[in-house]
């Protein structure tokens, strides 16, 4: 796995993903990002593949990027980075799907993006 990352690529998805998951991996990579699944996410690479930050620091990351963001839109945005949907992120905040959507909304306006691809490529970037 560390010889595939470090050579270049730019997504690993394992076999066992939900289809739907892939469909939001794959755009994100089209659009210039990457992915690695959460359990793999603290794997360190020696090429130019930027493995995602591990949740403190990317909340940390968060935090001093979009200040605007409140604590809750921060792990909500963290979540969608994962390419968790409303539903698990709901599920992993113990919070309910509307409250999930009013989040996402919010996140997506206060970064002045269109759609959660944007906003998962804007954290990204922001993590560097």
């Amino acid at each position: 796995m560390r010889a595939v990352l470090g050579a270049g690529v730019r997504a690993y998805i394992p076999k066992t993903t939900d289809d739907a998951l892939i469909a939001t991996i794959l755009k994100l990579v089209l659009s210039g990002g990457s992915y690695v699944p959460p359990v793999l996410g603290g794997m360190e690479t020696d090429g130019n593949f930027d493995a995602p930050a591990t949740q403190a620091s990317a909340s940390a990351v968060a935090k001093e990027m979009f200040p605007q963001l409140t604590r809750r839109q921060r792990e909500v945005l963290g979540l969608l980075a994962e390419g968790l949907s409303n539903q698990e992120i709901g599920e992993r905040l113990d919070l309910n799907l509307s409250t999930v959507k009013s989040h996402v909304t919010a996140i997506l306006r206060t970064l002045d993006v269109e759609n959660r691809t944007q906003a998962v490529l804007k954290f990204q970037r922001a993590l560097g």
